[in-house]
């Protein structure tokens, strides 16, 4: 028989031959070998005979001799491997793979897959160049058997799944992953290439190894904790604390990674896999809102919609050791980082619903950590683990809407809080006024939770408002410290970052060798440390993360590493031994070398060391002979004193030796004493804890020549908290007793201190130490703590034993509350229903009322009211009235107490009120403002300075017209011209001024304003009148104004100005109130000089003749004669010339004419003059600033006041009495020596010719007369202030008695 095997071809269906063999009868089966795998054949079978060559060589077809051919196709076994093997997602812990399935061909089908995976290692090397060479053969069980060599670990996936999470991954390690498929055939094959599977293996199993890929466990830092701070009704506040940055892993002998840990503390191989914080993310409702940087630990989330609920988290990104270079490197080939860099770790999903502002109670809660002022000694803080609670209170405040929801719906608020420490709900009821409180010692390092509850007045619903945390600062947390390496001479230590708390930050890390500060502080970004070492030497290494915070201290010393030196040497890379190290007060173990001695002592020196080994056998039988008596002195906490001074010592004792344990330290410590002492004190103990000591004698060679007996003490400590409970409660009356404390060592108990707290105030009351029970009246429905500490003569205070929280049953009545009545006389009031704790029913009501004086400055308590004899007492009242009434009240107040009856309690009375019957309202304060007086007093000063730069500029007209010189005639007419071109700018500027000053001048403006007067409730304000000089002034004013304005004439040089409260209440209106003067004298027209023929008296604004220096100047401009024969007001410095007639004036002093111009002989000084008038105000002032230069100046000069009666109206007699009238109102009158005053009446023929005589035309006229007898200066004075016209006089007496040169200007 012949089989040929033909390869099909897949696109012509040709067959192509590949392989033929003959097989002897009677053989029934063929083996083809060497075919390719995974391909189809066409097998056929031809029979041979004798006659086979032939029918070839005739062409004959078959026959029965050569029957036809038989074909069959047939495929051969083959498999399309996995393919894209790819990672999902990984955790520190897991990572999840998937990948495409194997196809397998031929007969035989996938029975399942094998994940397998390992540490990277350069053995993986060779199996990933077997699994590359033959990546499409199958491969038989020594395949596996190889990779059993790399102790792959592996887990089985079924055929239907392409995807699986592997697990027990260690944070940081790269890993090799694979997936083996596993194949199995449907028909046996004989032995072949085609290997089956070994006795191990099931028959007709198949193995194929995919490709290989690496994959770095994620390092991903510690899960983030997002909290909640505070919220409104748009915006959240959020907070996170840094998440732990390192994660603790075992290493077996060879170092390698082996299974992560809880924590490196008391891990005897230990290291830590740390990663690196790129950023945080914010995610709100899974939306992406912020990428924030590494450092911040705050975000407020803004722009959220009124009742919305929102889904907030936080992811940290990071990334490990391995990711560092792999950014690195993409960083130079100048890409960026993606989000598949960072390992990611998220946080818990936080909801919250935000309040509605037109509907919730509540619609903004925060809380936050307040710290209190308190100073800390930070190296008591770096070893005090008792430090639990925070030197601050958590302070949390809520906020109501003032305008949709009243505060009378709520009738109470319930704070409620728990915290991770305490989980237990803790709550306290506040009132409905109250929106904030502080949550006192809260525990260092604990998260608070926090909610408020609004509770209606009617109980029938409360709203519970979303929950806010707070993070409570504190140290930080130990860092992690490992071995990274070592070699010859340093050794190199590795630590994380630790646990940080709210706003304390790490300053830096100190480094501990053997319990010792060693080095300086390490910056916050170090995280390695070289150690240099020697050989033969043990160390214990710690380290101490140090805050920036004096108030929470430094954190503790981290699990201290115990290297040896000499092993260190040995071998460069040692697993560390960790051993617990005590580094606060408790004492180490001391060994022999390190032997605590009171006073240096040489034991060598006696020559113990030689005769040891001879005394060593009678030790025993001479401690026997001995026996040391040691006796106990004082004891404290942290030391007990002994005496042995009733031991009579041998000579052969040549020292002590005090061997001390406790129970905390059990290992023995040993001190030396001299001879000659008799006692020491031992210091360094425990407090509360048992010591066990011993004595003993030494002789030569450290022989025991006496011990004594092994002495147990405890040492001293507060006492312990007494275990107190509530006693028998009766009414009011509650008995609280306890049992007495515990107490350590040689302690005396003194007494107790008893601490009380009720909602009003604290009280601590101290009692004997025989006491153990206490009875007090506590106040009804008030809730009362109790507390108890015992109090020692040695430790002090103990601690305060668990508080017991009591409410006694009880009525608390309501406070009263005044209402509105609407009459005169009557007092009303009403109260709410009271509270009540207990099985306790209302009865009835009793109101109390006394009328008293409102001059009794004393408030009267409840026995003052219902003992005094004229008290009303309405009632008693059914228990559903809520208020009663009081009439024909007299005057005064009354008071008012409600008294609650009950048949289960006693009285109970309320909080005495004091009520008034309706009071008219008070007066309103106002305040009256002038409007433009400044703008007026600035126009008064310019118009005055043009005044005076118009006379200067008249003198000097004067002057160049008066020069008689011929030489310059054209020079001396080009003066002048310019000259009175300016003075005509001048008068038209004066002009201007004036006619500027018109609108101010001849009414006050003002504007009246006051706020708005009290009122008690009952009368109130309606409305406001202004009164003006004692009588109404215009339309009554609304209730709601508070200012006027108000317009007055000059008429009268002063107003009143006041203001009263209306009241529709029959009570009426208020008094007036305060009255303001209102002056009109600045706004009265401007005037510097009035000519006599101008001003008339009785004049006034705005009639012709008044006050006014527009008048005057008008008339000065269109009515005095323009050919020179006008006599000006002001001529200025004048020449010397005699005036040969006499200037009489009558002399009010003496009553007789006198000459104004004497001799030299009778006028020694300079006589100054002022010619004025009674009726005209700037005469009144010159006078006035006259008579105080006269008080200055009387010794150097003569000093004249002359009043002008121009109306000529007055005999003389009435003339000099208005004088002195008007110089008495005035206070102006002086003695003759100082100033003479005297009268020129025009009716006199004597004075009118002086007044022509001088040429005094108006006033007020100033005039100067030189010793000599003539006129020296004349002229009008326009100064209003003192220290200006003194100036000028000065200047005028320098130049009329030729003190100084004399200048035309």
């Amino acid at each position: 028989m012949a089989v040929k095997c033909l390869e099909v071809d897949v696109q012509s269906m040709d067959g192509v031959v590949l392989a033929q063999k003959f097989i002897p009868i009677p053989a029934v089966t063929c083996l083809l070998d060497s075919l390719q795998p995974n391909c189809q054949y066409t097998l056929t079978v031809y029979s041979h005979t004798r006659m086979r060559d032939k029918v070839e060589q005739k062409g004959m077809g078959g026959t029965k001799y050569m029957p036809a051919s038989m074909s069959v196709v047939g495929c051969t076994l083959g498999l399309t491997p996995t393919s894209r093997l790819e990672v999902v997602s990984k955790n520190p812990n897991t990572v999840s793979l998937t990948w495409w399935p194997a196809t397998p061909h031929g007969p035989a089908f996938i029975d399942k897959y094998i994940v397998q995976w390992q540490e990277t290692a350069s053995t993986l090397q060779k199996c990933q160049a077997l699994s590359e060479t033959s990546s499409c053969l199958l491969q038989s069980i020594s395949t596996l058997d190889v990779c059993r060599d790399f102790e792959w670990s592996s887990q089985i996936v079924s055929r239907e799944d392409c995807n699986c999470t592997i697990g027990r991954l260690i944070a940081g390690v790269t890993y090799s992953c694979r997936v083996v498929t596993v194949l199995e055939s449907t028909m046996v094959s004989s032995e072949s290439s085609l290997q089956a599977s070994s006795t191990e293996a099931v028959p007709n199993t198949f193995w194929h190894v995919g490709d290989s890929i690496n994959v770095h466990s994620s390092v991903a830092v510690g899960k983030p904790r997002l909290l909640v701070t505070a919220y409104t009704t748009t915006s959240i506040q959020l907070y996170w604390p840094k998440p732990k940055m390192c994660i603790p892993v075992r290493v077996n002998d060879q170092g390698r990674f082996v299974e992560e840990m809880e924590g490196l503390v008391y891990n005897p191989r230990c290291k830590g896999v740390v990663s690196v914080l790129k950023s945080y993310r914010v995610k709100v409702d899974g939306s992406l809102l912020a990428t924030l940087d590494s450092e911040q630990s705050k975000y407020i989330v803004t722009g959220r919609e009124l009742g919305s609920t929102c889904c907030l988290a936080l992811e940290a990104l990071s990334y490990g050791e391995g990711m560092r270079k792999k950014r690195a490197a993409k960083s130079r080939a100048g890409g960026v980082s993606s989000s598949d860099d960072f390992d990611i770790s998220s946080s818990d999903d936080v909801i919250l619903s935000l309040p509605q502002s037109e509907s919730c109670p509540i619609v903004s809660l925060s809380c936050h950590f307040t710290s209190l002022s308190l100073s800390y000694d930070t190296e008591k803080i770096l070893c005090d683990e008792s430090k639990e609670c925070a030197c601050g209170v958590i302070a949390i405040e809520w906020q109501i809407p003032g305008e949709n929801v009243c505060s009378s719906a709520i009738r109470k608020f319930i704070v409620r809080w728990s915290s991770d420490k305490n989980p237990t709900q803790r709550s306290v009821s506040l009132s409905a006024n109250t929106h904030c409180y502080d949550l006192q010692s809260p525990l260092q390092k604990d998260v608070y939770s926090v909610s408020i509850e609004a509770v209606s007045s009617e109980d029938t619903e409360s709203y519970i408002s979303p929950v806010v945390q707070c993070q409570v600062p504190g140290p930080p947390d130990p860092p992690q410290l490992w071995l990274h390496s070592a070699n010859e001479d340093s050794l190199t230590i590795a630590w994380s970052e630790p646990q940080t708390y709210s706003s304390v930050k790490i300053k830096g890390y100190q480094t501990y060798i053997n319990g010792k500060k060693t080095g300086n502080l390490l910056e916050t970004v170090h995280r390695k440390a070289a150690i240099p070492y020697r050989k033969h030497k043990k160390y214990e290494i710690a380290m101490v993360a140090v805050s920036d915070s004096i108030e929470f201290g430094n954190s503790l010393p981290s699990c201290p590493l115990l290297i040896d030196g000499a092993t260190l040497s040995a071998a460069h890379n040692p697993v560390p031994t960790v051993k617990k190290v005590q580094f606060a007060n408790q004492p180490e173990s001391i060994d022999d070398t390190s032997v605590v001695a009171a006073k240096p002592f040489d034991r060598e020196s006696s020559g113990m060391q030689q005769k040891k080994e001879r005394l060593k056998a009678t030790k025993k039988s001479i401690a026997r002979k001995l026996p040391l008596q040691v006796d106990i002195g004082e004891v404290t906490g942290d030391s007990i004193s002994l005496d042995w001074t009733k031991f009579i010592p041998s000579d052969d004792v040549i020292c002590y030796e005090i061997q001390w344990s406790s129970v905390a330290s059990p290992s023995s410590k040993k001190v030396v004493i001299r001879a000659e002492e008799h006692s020491h004190t031992l210091t360094g103990c425990q407090k509360q804890t048992s010591h066990f000591i011993r004595v003993l004698a030494l002789g030569d060679g450290d022989f025991v020549l006496a011990r004594s007996k092994q002495l147990t003490v405890q040492t001293a400590a507060p006492p312990g908290p007494p275990d107190l409970r509530v006693g028998n409660v009766s009414g009011c009356n509650v008995v609280v007793e306890w049992q007495r404390p515990e107490l350590f060592g040689p302690t005396h108990l003194i007494g107790y201190k008893l601490r009380v707290e009720c909602s009003t105030n604290v009280e601590e009351i101290e009692l004997s130490a025989a006491t153990t029970a206490y009875t007090m009246k506590c106040r009804p429905c008030e809730l009362h703590t109790f507390s108890v500490k015992g109090m020692t003569l040695e430790c002090g205070d103990g601690l305060y034993s668990p508080s017991v929280s009591l409410t006694c049953d009880g009525i608390v009545p309501s406070p009263l509350t005044s209402l509105p009545t609407g009459m005169v006389g009557t007092v009303r009031v009403r109260w709410d229903p009271p509270k009540i704790h207990g099985n306790i029913k209302i009865k009835s009501y009793k109101i109390f009322w006394l009328i008293e004086s409102d001059a009794n400055p004393y408030d009267m308590s409840v026995s003052d009211i219902i003992e005094n004899a004229a008290v009303v007492c309405h009632g008693p009242l059914k228990s559903s009235v809520s208020g009663d009434q009081l009439t024909n009240i007299p005057s005064g107040c009354c008071w008012v107490v409600a008294g609650v009856y009950s048949s289960q309690a006693e009285v109970a009375y309320s909080v005495p009120l004091k009520a008034y019957p309706a009071r008219p309202p008070k007066s309103p304060v106002i305040t009256v403002t002038v409007v433009n007086l400044d703008e007026r007093k600035k126009l008064e000063v310019m118009a005055r300075q043009l005044v005076s730069q118009r006379d200067s500029l008249q003198l000097k007209l004067h002057w160049q017209k008066s020069k008689q010189s011929r030489r310059a005639v054209k020079k001396r007419e080009a003066e002048v011209s310019k000259l009175a071109h300016t003075l005509a700018a001048t008068e038209k500027e004066l002009m201007s001024c004036l006619r500027s000053l018109q609108q101010h001048t001849g009414y006050v403006s003002m504007c009246v304003s006051w706020e708005r007067p009290w009122d008690d409730g009952d009368a109130t304000v309606s409305g406001y009148q202004l009164i003006v000089d004692g009588s109404p002034w215009g339309r009554k004013l609304l209730s709601s104004s508070n200012d006027v304005k108000v317009k007055l004439g000059i008429g009268k040089s002063t107003y009143q100005v006041q203001m009263t409260t209306l009241c529709k209440h029959p009570v009426g209106n208020s008094i007036p109130g305060n009255a303001v003067s209102i002056s009109t004298v600045d706004f009265q027209p401007f005037s510097v000089y009035c000519f006599c023929n101008v001003h008339e008296e009785g004049s006034v604004w705005p009639d012709q003749g008044s006050c006014s220096y527009l008048d005057s100047l008008t008339y000065e401009l269109t009515r005095l004669p323009t050919d020179g024969s006008a006599v000006y007001p002001h001529l200025g410095f004048l020449a010397p010339h005699p005036i040969q007639s006499p200037c009489n004036v009558f002399d009010l002093s003496d009553s007789k004419w006198r000459n104004l111009i004497g001799t030299s002989v009778d006028m020694p000084m300079p006589t100054q003059v002022l010619f004025w008038t009674r009726w005209c105000r700037p005469s009144l002032t010159a006078v006035e600033l006259f008579v105080k230069l006269a008080d200055e100046l009387h010794g150097e000069c003569h000093f004249v006041a002359c009043c002008i009666d121009s109306a000529g109206g007055h005999s003389q007699l009435a003339l000099c009495q208005l004088i002195q009238q008007t110089l008495t109102e005035r206070k102006l009158d002086r003695p003759p020596d100082v100033l003479r005053h005297a009268v020129a009446e025009s009716n006199s023929g004597m004075a009118e010719a002086t007044l022509n005589v001088l040429g005094v035309v108006g006033v007020p006229t100033w005039i100067c007369i030189h010793p000599a007898g003539y006129v020296g200066w004349q002229g009008r004075i326009v100064f209003d202030l003192y220290e200006d016209l003194r100036a000028y006089i000065d200047d005028v007496l320098d130049m009329v008695l030729g003190r100084k040169e004399y200048k035309a200007d």
